[in-house]
């Protein structure tokens, strides 16, 4: 009977069915935060965290490795094709407002049809035919003084005869743009192969020179427009700014580049005119055109940025791997007492140290982001050292 009266004691005093369950985030994932955010400041915690499941180091190396990333997918993928024609201009705004009324004056058609920009009539060829180069140029006349006034003699006591000042009309190109149809040569290869390989040419009463002027090449399949140093005479070919692009872009569909003269890519009117303000009429069409090189060039900034993203990932999966091999070899040798630390432990090391330098990395580059890259590399790099200094650094006692 006593055994009896135990049992159903038990029984009366044990927890009941629908009692409370542990505590998850007391037990296990609190402890786990704390554990990982000592690893932000003390090395020694990175290096107590060696023996961690293997999960852990490798998603805080893996999230390490988009926070660096970071500052450089925004840099590439915030680009735009439309900065090209952005102040200063060199008078590009000009050039482009005025080849498209020289367009619509011309009847010369450029128009983009199944992703390809075409010529119907062959009427560019035509209408250029005699002209050397075979390309639309940008003009502008100035006065520029030949013979400068002479001064008083103040030698003499009567004053000499003032001579009157000369002058000369001048005349300067700006831009160009050259249409090259289906040429097997792309828009960027013909711009180096036939333009900014070309010497000073005189036309009329100035000189083109093609290595100084602003110009745009246009071709079936895409286009290219350099910003160059606009001066009269020199011999640079320094490309201030480039930009190159395809018609296959939806939004430029049906687009005749001669329409850009009175209205924009979305078909809206200007609502200055060329004859009433024509400061506001070229900056309404620059905008036009702007939106055409940022849409043009859209996908090949995606493609850029992509290439550029995935090369600087790499850089830093090899640095992440260096580091944790650098980790490796300064625990060898007979008398260290850290030997004992295999090749995986001295990874995740690593894999543990690197969120913090990531994260100063990104900040930094983004204050100066032509470091980018150099910032993650000499963080990651200065705090492996100095945990194999300090925290890894044999101790011997007497």
């Amino acid at each position: 009977m006593s055994n009896k009266k135990k049992i159903k004691a038990q029984k009366v005093n044990a927890a009941p069915k629908g009692g409370k369950k542990p505590n998850v985030w007391k037990a296990k994932i609190w402890p786990a935060i704390k554990s990982w955010a000592r690893t932000l400041i003390s090395n020694d915690a990175c290096v107590e965290k060696r023996n961690a499941k293997w999960y852990g180091p490798l998603a805080v190396a893996i999230v390490s490795l988009i926070v660096a990333l970071v500052p450089m997918m925004v840099t590439s993928f915030s680009q735009s094709g439309g900065t090209v024609i952005d102040s200063p201009t060199y008078n590009m705004d000009i050039g482009l407002a005025e080849f498209s009324r020289y367009l619509e004056a011309n009847d010369i058609v450029l128009e983009v049809e199944d992703g390809k920009l075409v010529n119907p009539g062959n009427t560019w060829r035509a209408h250029f035919a005699e002209k050397t180069p075979q390309a639309y140029l940008h003009s502008y006349t100035y006065q520029t003084v030949v013979i400068p006034p002479t001064g008083n003699d103040s030698s003499s006591s009567s004053s000499s005869e003032q001579q009157n000042p000369v002058y000369e009309t001048v005349t300067s190109f700006d831009f160009a743009v050259y249409f090259i149809g289906d040429s097997d040569l792309t828009p960027a290869e013909y711009a180096s192969e036939n333009v900014l390989s070309r010497s000073p040419m005189t036309i009329g009463d100035g000189t083109y020179n093609p290595k100084t002027t602003s110009f745009m090449v246009l071709s079936n399949n895409g286009f290219v427009i350099y910003k160059m140093p606009n001066y009269d005479g020199g011999d640079s070919n320094s490309v201030l700014a480039s930009t190159a692009g395809e018609w296959s872009t939806s939004s430029l569909e049906g687009l005749s580049l001669g329409s850009l003269a009175s209205k924009n890519l979305e078909g809206t009117p200007y609502t200055a005119s060329y004859e009433s303000d024509p400061r506001a009429y070229v900056n309404e069409v620059r905008l036009a055109w702007r939106q055409l090189f940022h849409d043009g060039a859209a996908y090949g900034v995606m493609i850029n940025g992509l290439t550029w993203v995935g090369i600087v990932a790499a850089i830093f999966v090899a640095l992440t791997f260096i580091l944790g091999l650098t980790v490796f070899l300064m625990t060898r040798g007979k008398r260290n007492p850290f030997n004992v630390y295999t090749f995986w432990q001295s990874q995740k090391i690593a894999y543990w140290a690197s969120f913090t330098p990531a994260v100063l990395a990104m900040i930094l580059s983004f204050i100066v982001p032509s470091w980018a890259i150099l910032f993650y590399i000499f963080l990651f790099g200065m705090r492996i050292m100095w945990m194999s200094m300090r925290s890894l650094r044999p101790q011997y006692t007497e």
